[in-house]
Formats: structure tokens, C-alpha cells, sequence
């Protein structure tokens, strides 16, 4: 027997029109560059070294060393992300594809991606994986490039948008949060 969800599912289709702030884009290449990299943990943790190698061993090093040291450390935590943000924000501004609408029609086939004139259908399968954020979803179709849809572009038909996904891409390409996988 089918629940009300999967019912739905499979008679509707959902229909969402998304704009994408900068602050998205930018939450987006952060989740890139801390979650789905190694290079983003890897400066966390050279910056956290140098910030303790330089207090704990500040009287050995003198007080010029130690200044650098503490420098590279205030670096490695905040540069990444301050040029991040730079560059998400020049993105945005710079790509008009950005800031106009993209409809998608979600169904239990796939979905379709339209902007404009151009359309392109999409199959469950042709999904990398599906990601989950606390605002947003992430739809990768390869390990580089997502498309960015505010869970608020679901409105009340997000639990349908939960069902088809996982319903319809393995469980290593789930990566929704469990209580919607």
C-alpha cells in the first residue's frame, strides 16, 4: 500500500521557480569547499597548527616569529572564505544565467530544467547525488557542478520533493538528511 506521499508522487507533478541569491551561491562553494573537498579541512586544520604551534611555543620562537606564525594561521581560517565570498559575490553579479528564474517540473521520471527558451530534461539517474542542506538542496549531476534550489521554492510539497528523490537515486547518492531519506 502506498502512503499519501508516495500517492501524490505519483499522480502530481511538482513545479518550482528558483532565483538564486548570492548569499546561496556562496553557502553553496562554502558546502564545496569544506564538505565535498579535502583542501578546505586541510586549511582549517594548517591554520588551527599554526595558531597553537605559535602560543604554545611563542617564548621559543620570539616574538617576530611568532607574529608571523600567528599570520599564517589568521590566513589559512579566514582567507579561503573571505575569497570565497569575493568570488560567489563577482559571480553572481558578473553571470546573468544567475539572476534570472529557472523553472524545474519534478516528477517520478526526472524533472525538467527550463530558463528561458532553453529546456533540458534530466533523468533520476543522471544524478551524481543530492545533497541537503539546512536551506537548500543541491542537485549534482557531476562531482563539480550542482544546481542550487532553495527549499522554499517547494513550499508545502517539500516532503513529495523528499519521497522522489529517494525513491528514484541510490542510497549512496542520497545525502539527504535521515529523517527525509
Amino acid at each position: 500500500m502506498l502512503s499519501d506521499v508516495e500517492d501524490k508522487m505519483n499522480n502530481t507533478e511538482i513545479k518550482a521557480e528558483v532565483s538564486v541569491t548570492p548569499g546561496q551561491l556562496y553557502r553553496f562553494n562554502l558546502y564545496h569547499c569544506y564538505c565535498n573537498s579535502t583542501n578546505g579541512v586541510f586549511g582549517i586544520l594548517l591554520g588551527v597548527v599554526c595558531l597553537l604551534y605559535a602560543i604554545g611555543f611563542k617564548s621559543a620562537l620570539g616574538s617576530t616569529n611568532t607574529i608571523v606564525i600567528i599570520g599564517l594561521g589568521i590566513i589559512f581560517l579566514i582567507y579561503n572564505p573571505l575569497s570565497l565570498y569575493v568570488r560567489s559575490k563577482s559571480r553572481y553579479m558578473t553571470n546573468d544565467a544567475l539572476k534570472k528564474p529557472m523553472n524545474y517540473l519534478f516528477d517520478d521520471k526526472g524533472f525538467i530544467l527550463s530558463q528561458g527558451d532553453v529546456s533540458e530534461d534530466m533523468e533520476w539517474a543522471d544524478l551524481y547525488k543530492v545533497v541537503e542542506t539546512k536551506e537548500c538542496l543541491y542537485f549534482f549531476f557531476t562531482k563539480m557542478h550542482a544546481n542550487i534550489v532553495p527549499k522554499e521554492a517547494f513550499g508545502d510539497r517539500i516532503d513529495e520533493i523528499y519521497a522522489l528523490v529517494s525513491a528514484n537515486i541510490s542510497k549512496k547518492a542520497n545525502k539527504l538528511k535521515k529523517e527525509h531519506r
